[in-house]
C-alpha cells in the first residue's frame, strides 16, 4: 500500500532535531493526491525521500507518490552517478652511499636512498545529463606504508567540495599535493612506501553515498582510516602493509 503525505501512516520514523543535517529549505510538497506538506528535503535513498517538518518530524515517502515538479526537484538534489578515476603521478630519484668510504658500490656498508615524490589525482565524471544542483563533499586519503613494521600511516587528506555545470561529460578534478617518500635500502628496507588511498563522497546531508580505493582492505575499513589523524597510524585490524 503506497504512503501518502496526508496520512498518519508516513510518520514511521522520528528524530530530534539534533540527529540530523539541517538545510532550512522548506517548501511545500504535494502528493499525486493533492495532499500537501510544508517540509525540507533531506535525503533520497534508492526512492524513498525522507523529508523534514517545520515541527522537526521526519517523514518518509515513496518519490512516484509525489507530484512531477516534486520528484524533479528531489532529483536534482540526488548525487548522480559519477565515473572515479584516481591516477598516481611520481617523481622518483635514488642516491646511494658507502659508510665505510670504499666506494666500490659492493660493500656490506652500502646505502641507498629511495626518494619519491608522489602526487594524486582524482577526476570524477558525471555521467548523468540531469543538472545537479546539490552538494558534494570529497575526501581523498593518501596511504603510505612503514616499510620495517608493515604498519598504514595516513599521509595525506584532502577535502574538495565538487561542483558540475549542466553537461553530461561534466569533470571535476583536484590534487592531493606534493607528499614526501623515502625509503633506506641496507640489506633491509627502512623507511615509508606508498600504499594506496581512499576516496569517498558525501552528499550535503553528510551521508557517503559512494567510495573507491586501489586495495580491498581500505574500502573495507572507511570508518577507521576516515577517524585517523594526519601522520598516525591507521589501526586496521591485522595490519600489515600487504605482505
Amino acid at each position: 500500500m503506497k504512503s501518502k503525505i496526508g496520512i498518519p501512516l508516513l510518520l514511521t520514523t522520528v528524530f530530534a532535531l539534533s540527529c540530523l543535517a539541517s538545510r532550512a529549505d522548506y517548501r511545500t510538497w504535494t502528493d499525486d493526491e493533492g495532499h500537501q506538506i510544508k517540509a525540507e528535503f533531506i535525503q533520497n535513498m534508492d526512492g524513498s525521500v525522507s523529508l523534514r517538518t517545520e515541527q522537526h518530524k521526519l517523514i518518509h515517502v515513496s518519490i512516484s507518490s509525489l507530484s512531477g515538479k516534486d520528484q524533479e526537484y528531489i532529483l536534482s538534489l540526488t548525487p548522480p552517478h559519477l565515473n572515479i578515476d584516481v591516477q598516481e603521478l611520481t617523481d622518483t630519484h635514488s642516491s646511494a652511499f658507502d659508510v665505510g668510504g670504499g666506494g666500490d658500490g659492493n660493500g656490506e656498508n652500502d646505502y641507498n636512498i629511495l626518494n619519491t615524490k608522489s602526487e594524486l589525482k582524482a577526476t570524477l565524471t558525471k555521467e548523468s545529463m540531469a543538472p545537479y544542483k546539490g552538494v558534494i563533499n570529497a575526501e581523498l586519503y593518501v596511504i603510505g606504508s612503514k616499510s620495517a613494521s608493515e604498519q598504514f600511516v595516513l599521509m595525506n587528506k584532502t577535502n574538495a567540495n565538487v561542483t558540475f555545470g549542466q553537461d553530461m561529460s561534466d569533470k571535476f578534478s583536484f590534487t592531493s599535493g606534493n607528499i614526501d617518500f623515502k625509503d633506506l635500502q641496507a640489506g633491509s628496507t627502512f623507511g615509508m612506501q606508498y600504499a594506496g588511498y581512499l576516496l569517498v563522497l558525501l552528499d550535503g546531508s553528510g551521508r557517503m553515498f559512494e567510495s573507491k580505493a586501489n586495495h580491498s582492505e581500505f574500502s573495507e575499513h572507511i570508518a577507521i582510516i576516515r577517524s585517523a589523524s594526519q601522520g598516525s597510524v591507521i589501526n586496521l585490524p591485522c595490519n600489515s602493509a600487504f605482505e
